[in-house]
């Protein structure tokens, strides 16, 4: 008997160990850091839990500057950002002044637009979409597409 609590122990305490390690080396899902968001362009799949209009295209790319920058569908913006955490900061972006073909697309970018400003929590899902939320609306994004 005395002999197979070892046996019993080991399987536990490399369980233990992996899960400590694991940890250690940077794979929190609740972090979310600045090589995380620079890996490329992300393309947006919905603004508020509403979805987007099909025929638009909402982008977001962030450099390893402090910048970010994307298309609101009709206008480029570009402004600056910080990670901290799980928060994305964005500073009030600047965008190109170009009327949208519509008052449809002319709302959606507005909206978009105002989901991207200020403190915004952020996280990656299981699948990779980046998901970005705060007190002006939420984005979910994908990498390229």
């Amino acid at each position: 008997m005395k002999r197979s609590l070892p046996i019993v122990l080991a399987p536990a305490v490399a369980l233990m160990l992996a899960a400590c390690h694991g940890a250690v080396a940077g794979s929190d899902p609740s972090r979310v850091a600045i090589e995380d968001l620079v890996q490329g362009e992300w393309v947006v799949e919905d603004v508020n839990k509403g979805g987007i209009i099909d025929a638009s295209r909402l982008t977001l790319a962030f450099d390893a500057e402090g910048r970010v920058s994307g298309s609101g569908g009709c206008n480029r913006f570009t402004g600056s950002y910080r990670v901290a955490a799980r928060t994305v900061y964005i500073a009030p972006l600047a965008a190109t002044r170009r009327a949208c073909p519509g008052e449809a697309l002319n709302l959606q970018e507005g909206r978009y637009l105002a989901a991207l400003s200020g403190e915004m929590a952020a996280s990656l899902t299981p699948d990779g979409a980046l998901v970005l939320e705060g007190d002006g609306g939420s984005v979910l994004a994908r990498l390229g597409g």
